[in-house]
């Protein structure tokens, strides 16, 4: 499980992209203060054990829970990522588990981007490149 706080930004060389704050959703909707790529907690707009649980500091993500990018039960139009990016959260984890991935659209089995934590360290893991480990400070 892990608490992820208030805040999830994600900036391309064009400026903020699209910016969520956790902590003033609720529901199945987390709305883009910034555009309209609003996430969708868990796969539908109904509520489903794969939603995340909403806080005051953020939101919680249980081993099977997740908010998902358009394109999503809100929104068709896919969210795209130019070249170079970034993506800024806080997180902390409660256990091991994924925090981000994403597949190769040509292959949905295939990760080629993994951000996970593994017991006291956080890996970042590309397909075909390598994985890169860092020591989590727990306090």
């Amino acid at each position: 499980m892990f608490l992820l706080s208030l805040l999830l930004a994600v900036k391309s060389l064009a400026g903020l992209v699209s910016e969520h704050k956790f902590a003033q959703h609720s529901g199945q909707v987390v709305r883009d203060s910034v555009g309209t790529n609003h996430l969708v907690s868990g796969t539908s707009l109904e509520e489903e054990s794969q939603d995340v649980l909403f806080t005051d500091r953020g939101i919680y993500l249980t081993p099977v829970s997740f908010l998902k990018f358009p394109e999503n039960a809100l929104s068709q139009t896919s969210f795209t990522l130019n070249s170079l990016f970034s993506i800024a959260m806080w997180v902390l984890p409660k256990s091991s588990g994924t925090l981000f991935s994403r597949f190769n659209p040509s292959n949905a089995g295939l990760d080629v981007v993994v951000f996970s934590v593994n017991g006291s360290q956080l890996d970042f893991i590309v397909e075909g490149v390598g994985t890169y480990s860092f020591g989590i400070d727990s306090k």
